[in-house]
């Protein structure tokens, strides 16, 4: 498997990748509660303690979405953003 040659934090970030482009792409509603506790969980394990606000603020408009795929392309983009500019 490609991740076993992968460090833990670049494993996570392909483990979540995973996980949102499956959201993305095979769930129509927002995802369930549960998923979306475990996602935020994984986000928070990546991010900066600096991100928490940001990821506050992103969690609570994306829990306002109707679709998964909206739902994943939001928690997507948070990802991006924080990654880009502040790791």
């Amino acid at each position: 498997m490609a991740s076993s040659l992968l460090s833990l934090g670049e494993a996570n970030v392909l483990d979540l990748g995973l996980q949102l482009g499956r959201i993305y792409h095979h769930v129509d509603d927002v995802p369930a509660l549960e998923v979306r506790s475990s996602v935020e969980t994984s986000v928070r394990n990546i991010l900066p303690p600096a991100s928490a606000g940001f990821i506050k603020r992103r969690f609570a408009c994306a829990s306002k979405l109707q679709s998964g795929y909206n739902w994943a392309q939001r928690i997507y983009s948070l990802l991006n953003h924080e990654i880009r500019f502040r790791i």
